[in-house]
């Protein structure tokens, strides 16, 4: 029987609390992975980090490459002041389908998105 090798090198973690220096969306990321609403200690963000060898931080471009096949409706919403709407300005130009909106909330991050419009919901 094969064995496995449980000492997996891993990027780190996010810490119990950003440091007073580091970008506004890395506090953020903590404030939301390191509390309640955010947090399970099987996630990459809240608990050890990700694998190193894991592909991961590669996933959003390859999904990239499908998005001309979606035909259903998108939506997409992000804050202004959020890290990762980059990608949603990205990929919403390659989306073929007509029911498409890029929703973006001004003044807001993802974090705070995801409390007042899918936390009341779920």
């Amino acid at each position: 029987m094969q064995k496995y090798n449980r000492n997996i090198n891993r990027t780190f973690g996010l810490p119990e609390e950003a440091p007073e220096e580091t970008p506004q969306f890395f506090k953020d990321y903590v404030q939301y992975y390191k509390r309640e609403r955010g947090y399970h200690p099987l996630s990459a963000n809240s608990g050890r980090g990700w694998a190193a060898t894991a592909n991961g931080s590669l996933m959003n471009m390859r999904l990239f490459s499908y998005a001309p096949e979606i035909r259903s409706a998108v939506l997409l919403v992000h804050g202004e002041q959020a890290h990762s709407l980059m990608y949603s300005q990205a990929v919403y130009p390659l989306l073929k389908g007509e029911n498409k909106e890029l929703m973006i909330i001004p003044g807001e991050s993802v974090e705070e998105n995801i409390e007042k419009i899918v936390g009341k919901t779920v």
